[in-house]
Formats: structure tokens, C-alpha cells, sequence
């Protein structure tokens, strides 16, 4: 069994997912209410097979991630955001737009960032507005600057903010470089 992530679009809310859940056969084994720290996450299981919906606030994301199997019947019939929607958006010139995708991307591929994901990430952690680059830091936090070590790094020593150089310089201390 593979697992898979399925980014949703505006129509699958929880609501309806949990009745499409139950309807397939899945009991909800776990639960945790949104926080202002933490996403909204449930999690669903049958015979063998787990999914779990979350509905995460900070990145303003919502996705299905378990046995893709399950996931595909659960999301059936809901809108999905493919990863080239979100590919085409992160690469689009709106930055509003570019980071919304790039939150997606981020879930879809976690801490191994696609080379659509981590050129944005790179572009954008040099941008002029503040705004976008906390963003990039939290996106960064999330797992991709794990890999990317190096654009954390030049951040945390050109960032001409002296918070955020800060908070780059601890991202670069908590994923590996003592300096």
C-alpha cells in the first residue's frame, strides 16, 4: 500500500467529508481541534487503512494524506488543486498567489522540495517585502529548509531585519549548522 496527499479545493469542507468518510465505512479514530498552534486534524480508519484530513490554518491549506486507496474514495467527487496548479501559481507573478501555492507544495512535498518549490523559495526569501519573507521562513520551518540549508544560511546573514535574521539564524541552528 502507497500513500498519497490530495491538496482539496474550496468545496470539500469537513463537514462533508466526514459524512463521505463514514458513508465509505471509515470510523473517526482521533481528533484534535484547531488551536491557534495547530491545525484542525482528524483521522479516519478501516479495515487497515487510515486517512487523515487536515485542516491547516497557519499554511492555509487543506489536504487528505493516508492510503491512497482511501484517500482516492474519500475525496471522490471533490474539487482537488493539482500540484501543476500549484506549480503554475507559485511560477505566476502575483506573490499573494505564489506563496498560497507554495504552501500546497509544501505539503505535497514535505522536507525533498520540488525544483519549482525550491526556486520560489529561494526567489522569494530575497524579496523586498518583509510580509513575504516571514512567509518563506514559516514555509521553510515546515521542512523544505531542511534541504535547503544553504538558502537558510545566506538568509541568516544578509536578512536586514534584525528579527527575522534572528529567526533565520535559529531555523539554521535547529535543522544542522552550529554556526
Amino acid at each position: 500500500m502507497s500513500d498519497a496527499t490530495v491538496i482539496l479545493g474550496p468545496d470539500a469542507g469537513y463537514e462533508a467529508l466526514d459524512a463521505r468518510a463514514a458513508a465509505e465505512g471509515f470510523v473517526r479514530a482521533a481528533s484534535q481541534m484547531r488551536l491557534h498552534e495547530r491545525a484542525r486534524a482528524v483521522q479516519w480508519e478501516r479495515a487497515g487503512a487510515r486517512v487523515s484530513y487536515i485542516e491547516d490554518h497557519l499554511r492555509g491549506v487543506r489536504y487528505l494524506y493516508g492510503e491512497a486507496g482511501a484517500v482516492a474514495r474519500i475525496a471522490d467527487g471533490f474539487e482537488r488543486v493539482t500540484r501543476e496548479a500549484l506549480e503554475a501559481d507559485a511560477s505566476g507573478g502575483e506573490v499573494r498567489a505564489a506563496l498560497a501555492a507554495l504552501q500546497g507544495l509544501c505539503v505535497l512535498d514535505g522536507s525533498s522540495p520540488g525544483p519549482v518549490l525550491a526556486a520560489r523559495l529561494e526567489a522569494l526569501s530575497r524579496h523586498d517585502e518583509l510580509a513575504v519573507r516571514r512567509a518563506v521562513l514559516r514555509m521553510m520551518a515546515f521542512g523544505a529548509g531542511r534541504a535547503m540549508l544553504d538558502v537558510v544560511k545566506r538568509a541568516a546573514r544578509v536578512e536586514v531585519d534584525a528579527t527575522l535574521r534572528a529567526q533565520w539564524r535559529a531555523l539554521a541552528k535547529a535543522i544542522g549548522d552550529a554556526n
